[in-house]
């Protein structure tokens, strides 16, 4: 079965990034000058497979603020990480240490926030269609927030004041046998 994860990336140009015209616009990629692992990256397409457990992996190239990753999850039954890493390859027992500021999705049905220090449940349950967005701000701040089907965002997880300067898209996967796919909409 497969997972599809959907990205709303800003219309945006930034010196510097690597971009690709969608409509008329320059859009950031994430992933490419990225590094991966069982992944197959095209522009801001990416799909993870091949691999056992937690060895399916992307890694963008790096970012500047600001930043708005935004997907949506039609299949709930698989566990992954997404959102912003700080860089570091990404553990192939699926540990925290190259997470930065990033959700953490669960087969099981929950919704957790991650760091480098470990992870959080946020108390909410995701369901097919719901939106995640995680944003790092202007003014420093990464926010990730949930917008249910039907609804309007409310934030889960705020780290204010952030010191990094860059940060990289980081998406990691354990698709047991089937296959994760992360598309921009």
């Amino acid at each position: 079965m497969n997972k599809l994860l959907n990205f709303n990336m800003p219309s945006i140009s930034k010196g510097g990034m690597l971009g690709m015209l969608q409509g008329g616009t320059v859009v950031i990629t994430l992933w490419e000058g990225g590094s991966s692992q069982n992944a197959v990256i095209s522009g801001n397409n990416v799909t993870l497979n091949g691999g056992s457990g937690w060895t399916n992996w992307a890694l963008g190239h790096s970012l500047s603020k600001p930043q708005t990753i935004e997907y949506s999850v039609t299949n709930t039954n698989q566990n992954i990480f997404l959102g912003f890493g700080n860089g570091n390859t990404p553990s192939d027992s699926g540990g925290f240490s190259a997470m930065g500021y990033s959700f953490y999705l669960t087969s099981a049905g929950d919704v957790y926030w991650i760091d480098s220090s470990g992870a959080s449940d946020t108390g909410a349950n995701r369901a097919s269609g719901d939106t995640y967005k995680i944003e790092w701000t202007s003014g420093d701040d990464v926010v990730l927030s949930v917008k249910p089907t039907g609804s309007t965002y409310s934030v889960v997880k705020t780290w204010s004041s952030i010191s990094e300067t860059t940060l990289y898209a980081i998406a990691q996967g354990y698709p047991d046998s089937s296959e994760i796919t992360i598309t921009p909409s």
